[in-house]
């Protein structure tokens, strides 16, 4: 079976499917390609991600800018993409990055201030017994303190993520095979891409994300970059 499509994105994993919604949204015909989660991963013989853990910090508090504005940038999204998809990822519980109290001779909280104060977080530093009274369940080394980034910051589960990334991507349009590649070949005019279950995807452009043992290649509007 051969179908055609704009795009074909291989890989449906956190950046596969988030390249799907995006895509899926301009109106484009997308295919997003990936086997789901294993359904017995001890006994499992395919491909599948280096690891399926289900919490990862977020917030937008971090010495390097680009990444901080990034980060906002994605925190605010995550409200839009559980409204479209029905699936909630994202837990705002805060964030607490504390160390050593600022003027002795570890300076990193007095950093994290600064980036604080250039992004305009809204996170005030705890101190002493104060840090103490507020966060109990922790036992913090004398003279700690911690900067608390209350609201915009929390946690995201990433497989609920690529869920939620995937029905979103399906509901703009998006055709989600669940299937493994086993195959890309790159012509004059186009990128065909092949799956173990005998699926012939045409694309004019492709995004290819390989599995760690083999050499990364990525390939657009039918040509390799």
């Amino acid at each position: 079976m051969s179908e055609s499509f704009d795009f074909v994105i291989v890989g449906k994993g956190m950046m596969g499917a988030a390249a799907a919604r995006h895509l899926s949204l301009t109106g484009a015909r997308v295919a997003l390609v990936g086997p789901d989660e294993p359904d017995d991963w001890a006994n499992h013989g395919g491909v599948f991600a280096s690891h399926y853990d289900n919490a990862r910090i977020t917030r937008t508090i971090d010495n390097d800018p680009v990444w901080a504005r990034l980060a906002r940038r994605s925190i605010e999204r995550y409200r839009e993409i559980a409204a479209a998809s029905g699936i909630e990822f994202y837990y705002e519980v805060g964030c607490l990055i504390a160390a050593p109290a600022p003027g002795g001779g570890f300076d990193y909280l007095e950093r994290v201030e600064l980036a604080r104060d250039r992004l305009g977080v809204e996170a005030p530093l705890i101190a002493g017994e104060y840090l103490v009274a507020r966060f109990p369940w922790f036992c913090f080394p004398k003279g700690y303190a911690g900067v608390h980034e209350a609201q915009g910051a929390g946690y995201i589960n990433p497989r609920a993520l690529v869920r939620a990334q995937t029905v979103a991507a399906e509901k703009s349009g998006a055709r989600v095979i669940p299937a493994e590649v086993v195959f890309i070949e790159e012509t004059t005019r186009s990128i065909n891409v092949s799956t173990i279950e005998g699926h012939t995807l045409c694309a004019g452009a492709c995004s290819w994300r390989p599995a760690a043992s083999r050499s990364p290649r990525r390939c657009c509007q039918g040509r390799s970059i």
